[in-house]
């Protein structure tokens, strides 16, 4: 009997360890960083980019950031040692929609796959160091292209709570009238990490 009781206990604690179901709340806080380049231009500028991101809703991603571009001057011999830098203040709002689930397989008791997503969205830059205006240092754009990252089922709280996102895309500038200064058309690569704030279904 006694036996019968222990059994029936280890059982029953084996069942409440493994009833955990960990929930994403719409609380989240991300960063990304990116890396661009002059499209079809070997001479042109490249830039670095980071900033802060999170995601409302499912489909909205708003961005806020720091940008430092590299211009190159082929008329200055001391390019590497001196180069022409330029700082912004950036701002988007991007738009996203998964197209399809790509490599399913099967680990365990876990499904686990790669989300292959489409994105795209109006940018607005505001050059710091430019001496002229508000208006005349205001630069704006619209960003499209590819993302990726990884997801899978099961009782984990790290894939719950973290998204790790790799993406491509296609930057196009408009013309400013106002302004001398242009940021060129680019190719980039961006990395986006999200944080989002979980809990357990099972014991809420």
């Amino acid at each position: 009997m006694k036996k019968l009781i222990l059994l029936l206990i280890i059982f029953s604690m084996n069942q409440f360890t493994e009833a955990q179901v960990y929930m994403r709340t719409h609380k989240n806080l991300g960063v990304y960083c990116q890396l661009n380049t002059s499209d079809f231009d070997k001479n042109g500028s490249y830039s670095f980019q980071t900033g802060i991101t999170r995601q409302l809703g499912r489909y909205v991603l708003p961005e806020f950031g720091y940008r430092q571009m590299i211009q190159k001057d082929n008329n200055r011999f001391i390019e590497l040692n001196d180069p022409i830098r330029e700082h912004f203040l950036t701002t988007a709002m991007i738009f996203r929609a998964p197209l399809v689930v790509i490599n399913e397989r099967k680990k365990g008791r876990s499904c686990r796959g790669e989300v292959l997503e489409i994105f795209c969205g109006p940018e607005v830059f505001y050059r710091l160091n430019g001496s002229e205006g508000f208006k005349e240092n205001l630069s704006t754009s619209i960003k499209g292209g590819l993302g990726v990252f990884h997801v899978r089922t099961g009782h984990s709280k790290r894939s719950k709570a973290w998204t790790v996102k790799l993406e491509a895309y296609y930057r196009h500038q408009f013309e400013n009238p106002m302004n001398e200064f242009h940021i060129p058309n680019e190719f980039g690569l961006q990395i986006r990490l999200l944080r989002y704030k979980v809990y357990d279904f099972v014991r809420n």
